[in-house]
């Protein structure tokens, strides 16, 4: 950790690049730095918060205040008293119990697209395997046609040779077990997608809560 003044910074690694970086963490403004030795990287950290704050004073804004650690939080009776239970129940004081909660929540929070990153990867190996899939199966499908092509057209004498040209394509045992995996592929694809979209509706909906929760809570202050 690195401080300077009321800002806190972590130093994290990049072993591909060969540096070190770290990004101011008590404020909501991004301030990044970085060096390829502890020391350059701490010494960048200091140029960066001071350039930082130059470049509010030059915009005429006030630099983001670094955040004090407390929390106003309010709620209702009735959750006031569920929480103090659970706590209780992790032998914890209330405001530890807090802490745990929401700072895991808060972890989560930050990487929000984990499960659809993971639907998605699911997604694109799903859609290569289709695609191959359909690729073996035009190919057999342009077998057939180039076999009949040369039959079309001729007088109905000729069906027998045609019918010992394309006989072992009609035999290929691969052909039905191609067309049941290109259909199974196809429900799992349309699974996958569903599944990703009911995820980020899931998403969307926890984040208006506050916004909803917030204004009710206003409309009940102005009543």
């Amino acid at each position: 950790m690195f401080k300077y003044g009321n800002y806190i910074a972590k130093l994290e690694v990049n072993a591909d690049a060969g540096i070190l970086y770290g990004r101011v963490l008590n404020i909501s403004d991004v301030v990044v730095f970085e060096g390829t030795t502890v020391k350059e990287a701490e010494e960048d950290f200091y140029r960066a918060v001071d350039a930082y704050i130059q470049a509010c004073r030059e915009q005429g804004k006030e630099p983001d205040k670094p955040f004090s650690g407390k929390l106003p939080f309010r709620t209702t009776p009735e959750i006031h008293r569920d929480i103090y239970i659970a706590a209780t129940r992790a032998d914890k004081s209330i405001n530890a119990w807090m802490e745990e909660i929401l700072s895991e929540e808060a972890r989560q929070a930050e990487q929000p697209s984990s499960a659809t990153t993971m639907n998605r990867q699911e997604f694109e190996v799903s859609i290569a395997q289709y695609e191959a899939l359909l690729t073996q199966l035009q190919q057999k499908i342009t077998q057939l046609q180039n076999a009949i092509q040369p039959y079309l057209g001729q007088k109905p004498g000729s069906f027998m040779r045609l019918f010992h040209e394309i006989k072992p394509l009609l035999k290929d045992r691969e052909l039905p077990d191609l067309l049941e995996k290109v259909d199974a592929l196809k429900e799992r694809i349309t699974i996958i997608q569903s599944r990703d979209e009911a995820f980020l509706y899931e998403m969307a909906k926890t984040a208006e809560e506050p916004a909803v929760e917030q204004s009710e809570s206003v409309a009940h202050k102005t009543a």
